[in-house]
């Protein structure tokens, strides 16, 4: 009989602290996690609590985990029922974070955490690892039967993202000060319990963790030994990302088969938990082992974890006996591939028995179903054939029958249409020296490395799974450089997946390394330090004060070249072991630290020492040095590199490991290892020999026990070599990515191409990413990337130019600065260049090819002097020097509207999937629902019907009018018998050429002065004016009855022709304009706006448009109701005070003679001659008067009317 199940579900997909990145699967995760729980498992409404956004406070979450799983456990163990205990449930969707630790016992100084709703607002602080691990304690004092699934950030440090290659959503690390302990509002209450938080209990990521950090410390925080209680299931590795999945159409959950996401993890441990037999009894072992290889195929940089006593039936809390077996991962066109590999000792020629998915326990009288034969390995898995031709299902379990060997092959896809240089290449590969590495495959999708041939057919690259060039091209006549490459690559991934994931271990995540920085306050020095070692008996030594690394947001070590260093690697395991640690190098090298340093020998760290290189005073200094060939120097930006530590109980030779960096030939050194080696010796030779060395020798089955622990880390040019120098009136060359700079004769600068991580540096207090507004969220606009000029350096997602301010501002069409993206080669659509401070995006250059002409760029806003703290809005002041970043976009996708006249309908999300099409109606999607249109036919509307008809302003469209008022006025809207909208061209068209065609289709559909209907019209900005010219010029006035206006600039704006126009406008236009405003404005250019914007000059104050319609006067017959916005700085959004502040060259107050939003005065707005007109003043700016409360109630008063 299954036992209940009392759920603590919580899911958040957006946060009250607006600048924390929105998700778009997490409540869809709980929501599928709740039906999952109640559909399959029993789960009443009663015994499940779900959290959702605005729900899932922190004292809410604290909250429901006190009454609804603690106390309720706490009740069942008082009622001493007899019964089995109750499935108590945890799941947790949303953002994991970091924060700064206060007690100063963590590593890399911060604590992991969940980001609760309201959590970084005032003192609400994020729920740390070691509260969660209270919790879990208490919990588990009432009960064993606990279950935590953490789909998150850093539920194993990792970021939740979208599908690959997908941009990554990290949420930034809280660098506030934090409370010192658990503050006692937000101890869960319960019988007196101490929380032992130890902090030197290390799981490895085999073994999985939900709390994850650099150091992989465990999510629980807690060292009481409540991990046997409980089996906590993480998303991903302490270093990996936890990706989102967009479910397909087929298995869309909705009736019209649309698509959504989900957490991929989530997503597929619910369809298997769904997929279970009612009858069937599952571990959580062999339920984490269907979905863990699922997600890790699906997603290659993905590997879910799994915490605890897995090996209890789901839900049910009973052990079972299982006996170690090996996994049978995958089944069928790809081959059959097991979960071991190089590092377990296995390699070609192993032979299994194979059994049953649901076997435990095998003995004499255990029939296989099959048996199989390693025929390929990679060091943590094997591909296998069956011996007799046998289908092996897929998750069947194996033992060995044979002896194991390690090797690990890699899949390499060869793509030539030259058939003989594919056959060229193809049968180099075949020779000794390489073809022990790797299988020539025909599966393109699942190789893990590509060769390819140049267009002009002269050379061979080498690139990745994903296609990123991994080292320089080399000729199609040096093949055998092509091998020695290859071969390198695949040792480097050889050793660097090395790891024991034998069952027997008992030092799996007893090992720890961690980078600090050296400090040089000479006050740092500690005297008589230990170093860790065996003979470290307070020597006396002197050693180097150390402080914290600067690391990414993502917890990733920065390491600037040159600066001295130390690494500490620290033993938690209660007997001695010999550590290694071994560099792998962004060029591929390998690098055995100690061994090199030590003359091969190891000094064994004794039970919780820590060894440290780097820090001995009068010792070995560690840096990072530059690369010895001039070029390599010049071009380096930043690598990413990785430390490994090997830890033994037997004394390995490490040596053999050593490689130079590619481009060398790896020369294998005959009698390197020693006769009678340690079996791990025999191990690292095979994985470096490859299978050929290996021929078909048996080795020994590796009996001692040893561990590994992995650290990524970020090589980098120093910050004051990043730079680069831009003489006056030059073409320049950048060093380290594949551009050309040209100044004009009157500026000098410096240029910096900054990396993602550059753009992302924790520490960094302008820290910002790419541009986030409206525009950038479509497929209007895609992102370019800067090439580099080294294959293993990341590529340039932003350009930083520093100048004199006044050398920028002498910048003109006549003398522009340049800009030449030389590696882009798909120049399909229009480049922009956009100036962006984390708020505001403001377009300074577009251009149809790679050349970007410059000849503006914003000033940079800073508080004045004196008032540090002061508001954006107050008075700035420019400094000397002004630093500007740019990022690169591309259009793509740009949709064209229909013009003209329709009926339309806005469809809120609810109801999108059960409101039925009307005839010839097409839809529009946008974010809250769907805009649907269907023609306007003649005589349609009726005598006696009321007609409202929308008219967008210059940066809008239908869509969105429609969709704000009906959110603004939605009954009074739904009072009309027939909505109407005009889309018309704004940009090249003349305001009164639109209000010509507006007054012929309203003509056309039946309007006239007698034809009884009440027509109104509501018209913003431009709008306003084409309603204006329908009515006054072109005999609108004779049907239309009422016109309400927001913002009409009759006298003109002076911002058309002042100064700040250009930036002006060009700002509006890409951060608030539909895609058909910015598919024009990309096709013209920024500094042609005034002169091809024929639409924008009509609003210019004088023009002939304007002159011609206070000529034609205004009908009394119709009325006109006209809000006028007043801009209040204090009560608008920062972005647009900034805008202003950026773009202006003198203060507002002398802009504007009076009161305006932004665009046009009120005295502008408000000059209309004739009777009959109602006018209203109302706090907004230009571009939301149909989004404001004020500008909702005015309409709803005068529709009253």
């Amino acid at each position: 009989m299954s036992v209940p199940i009392v759920a603590l579900i919580v899911g958040i997909d957006h946060w009250l602290k607006e600048d924390l990145h929105k998700l778009k699967g997490a409540v869809n995760d709980a929501r599928l996690m709740q039906r999952v729980l109640q559909d399959r498992f029993g789960a009443t409404d009663e015994n499940v609590r779900m959290l959702l956004n605005e729900e899932a406070t922190r004292e809410g979450i604290t909250k429901a985990f006190q009454e609804h799983l603690i106390d309720r456990a706490k009740s069942w163990r008082d009622a001493n029922s007899g019964e089995p205990s109750p499935a108590f449930v945890f799941f947790y969707a949303g953002h994991g974070s970091r924060a700064t630790d206060p007690t100063g016992t963590q590593p890399d100084g911060k604590d992991e955490t969940i980001v609760p709703y309201d959590s970084r607002v005032g003192e609400v602080f994020d729920v740390k690892d070691w509260e969660i691990g209270g919790w879990l304690d208490q919990l588990t004092q009432y009960t064993d039967n606990v279950t935590v699934i953490m789909d998150c950030c850093n539920s194993g440090s990792g970021t939740r993202d979208i599908d690959e290659p997908g941009t990554a959503r990290v949420c930034e690390a809280d660098e506030r000060p934090q409370p010192t302990g658990r503050p006692i509002s937000d101890q869960p209450k319960t019988e007196s319990v101490s929380v032992d938080v130890d902090n030197d209990n290390e799981i490895d990521d085999e073994h999985a963790t939900t709390r994850g950090s650099s150091d992989d410390q465990p999510a629980t925080g807690s060292g009481s030994g409540s991990i046997d209680r409980y089996v906590a299931f993480a998303a991903c590795r302490s270093y990996e990302a936890a990706k989102e999945y967009t479910v397909k159409k087929e298995e869309s959950k909705f009736e019209d088969k649309r698509r959504y996401k989900q957490g991929a993890f989530t997503w597929l441990l619910a369809k298997e938990m769904m997929k279970l037999p009612p009858d069937e009894k599952i571990t959580y072992q062999e339920l984490f082992e269907r979905v863990r290889y699922q997600v890790h195929r699906m997603y290659r940089s993905q590997m879910p974890q799994c915490e605890g006593d897995r090996n209890r039936l789901l839900f049910g809390g009973v052990r079972v006996t299982r006996d170690p077996m090996v996994t049978v991962i995958e089944s069928g066109k790809n081959g059959i591939w097991i979960d071991v590999g190089a590092a377990h000792g296995y390699s070609v020629g192993a032979k299994f028995n194979v059994y049953p998915e649901n076997t435990r326990t095998v003995d004499a009288n255990t029939l296989p179903i099959a048996t199989m034969t390693v025929a390929a390995t990679q060091a943590v898995r094997s591909l296998c054939t069956s011996d007799d031709d046998r289908q092996i299902p897929e998750l069947s379990r194996a033992v060995i029958i044979g002896s194991p060997s390690s090797l690990s092959p890699s899949n390499v896809f060869i793509e030539a249409d030259d058939e003989f240089v594919q056959s060229e290449i193809t049968d180099r590969l075949a020779q000794q020296d390489i073809a022990g590495y790797i299988t020539i495959t025909d599966d393109k999708d699942n190789s893990d490395f590509r060769i390819g041939v140049s267009k002009d057919g002269d050379n061979v690259t080498l690139r990745d799974r994903a296609g990123k060039l991994l080292v320089t091209p080399t000729s199609v006549d040096e093949l055998d450089l092509l091998a020695a490459d290859l071969s390198g690559l695949c040792r480097y991934h050889n050793v660097l997946q090395l790891e024991n994931r034998s069952t027997e271990t008992h030092l799996q995540g007893k090992v720890t390394v961690e980078i600090h920085a050296i400090d040089d306050d000479p006050t740092a020095i500690v005297p008589n330090a230990t170093m860790g070692a065996e003979d470290d008996k307070n020597n006396g030594r002197r050693v180097l004060g150390i402080k914290p690394i600067e690391k990414t947001v993502d917890g990733i070590p920065i390491v600037p070249i040159d600066a001295p260093i130390a690494i500490g690697i620290t033993n938690h395991s209660d007997e001695p072991l010999y550590c290694e640690v071994i560099s792998f190098g962004y060029d591929y090298a390998i690098v055995p630290l100690i061994s090199l340093t030590s003359g091969g020998s190891l000094k064994r760290v004794m039970p919780g020492g820590t060894i440290w290189l780097g820090r001995d005073e009068n010792g070995l200094k560690l840096k990072f040095r530059w690369p010895k060939d001039p070029d390599a120097k010049k071009y380096f930006v930043e690598g990413r590199e990785f430390l490994k530590v090997i830890a033994t109980k037997d004394e390995p030779n490490y040596l053999m490991l050593q490689q130079n960096g590619l481009r060398v030939p790896y020369q294998k050194e005959e009698g390197t290892r020693a006769s009678g080696g340690s079996d791990l010796d025999q191990l690292f030779n095979q994985a470096m020999a490859g299978s050929r060395a290996l021929g078909l020798e048996a080795e020994k089955t590796i009996k001692h026990d040893w561990t590994t622990s992995d650290l990524e880390y970020l090589i980098v040019r120093p910050d004051d070599q990043r730079s680069q120098s831009i003489p006056a009136g030059k073409s320049t060359d950048l060093d380290q990515f594949d551009i050309t700079v040209t100044t004009p004769k009157s500026l000098s600068c410096e240029i910096k191409v900054l990396t993602e991580q550059e753009t992302t540096r924790s520490t960094q207090a302008e820290s910002i990413s790419r541009p986030t507004a409206m525009v950038w969220n479509t497929d209007t606009l895609m992102p370019v990337t800067v090439t580099t000029r080294s294959s293993t350096a990341p590529e340039g997602v932003a350009i930083e130019i520093n100048a004199d301010a006044s050398d920028l501002d002498s910048l003109s069409p006549d003398s522009p600065l340049t800009l030449e993206l030389n590696g882009e080669e798909d120049t399909e659509g229009t480049l922009m260049a956009v100036a962006w401070d984390g708020q505001t995006a403001i377009p300074v250059a577009v251009s149809k090819d790679n050349r970007l002409e410059i000849s503006w760029l914003p000033h940079t806003a800073v508080p004045a002097a004196g008032s540090a703290d002061q508001d954006e809005s107050q008075e700035t002041t420019r400094s000397l020097l002004r630093t500007i970043k740019l990022y690169l976009f591309r259009s793509v996708k740009i949709p064209s509207p229909e013009l003209g006249l329709h009926h339309v309908r806005f469809v809120p999300t609810e109801r999108v999937a059960t409101e039925p099409l009307r005839t010839q109606e097409r839809t529009e999607s946008i974010s809250s629902g769907e805009v649907r249109y269907r023609p306007v036919t003649a005589q349609q509307p009726q005598s006696g019907q009321r007609v409202a008809v929308l008219v967008h302003g210059f940066a809008s469209d239908s869509k969105t009018i429609l969709t704000e008022l009906s959110i603004l006025i939605g009954p009074q809207l739904s009072r009309y018998d027939h909505v109407l909208a005009f889309d018309y061209e704004s940009y090249n068209t003349p305001i009164s050429e639109n209000g010509k065609t507006l007054a012929e289709q309203l003509t056309e559909a039946g309007m006239n002065a007698d034809d009884g209907i009440e027509l109104d019209v509501f018209a913003t900005s431009m709008g306003a004016l084409v309603a204006r010219s329908m009515v006054e010029q072109h005999g609108g006035g004779a049907f239309v009855d009422r016109c309400f206006l927001a913002g009409p600039p009759s006298a003109g704006s002076p911002a058309i022709r002042a100064k700040m126009a250009v930036p002006l406008l060009a700002a509006t236009i890409v951060n608030l304009a539909c895609p058909a405003i910015v598919n024009s404005f990309l096709n013209a250019g920024i500094r042609k706006i005034e002169r091809d914007a024929v639409g924008l000059n009509d609003m210019s104050p004088g023009s002939d448009f304007l002159k011609a319609l206070h000529k034609a006067g205004k009908p009394d017959s119709t009325r006109y109701c006209i809000l006028a916005g007043n801009f209040d700085p204090s009560r608008m959004a920062n972005p647009w005070t900034r805008l202003l502040a950026t773009t202006a060259d003198v203060a507002l107050n002398l802009f504007f003679a009076d009161n305006h939003d932004l665009m046009a005065s009120t005295s502008s707005i408000t000059t209309v001659n004739g009777k009959n007109i109602e006018i209203a003043t109302v706090p907004c700016h230009h571009f939301q008067y149909f989004q404001t409360p004020e500008c909702g109630s005015k309409l709803e008063s005068w529709l009253g009317m």
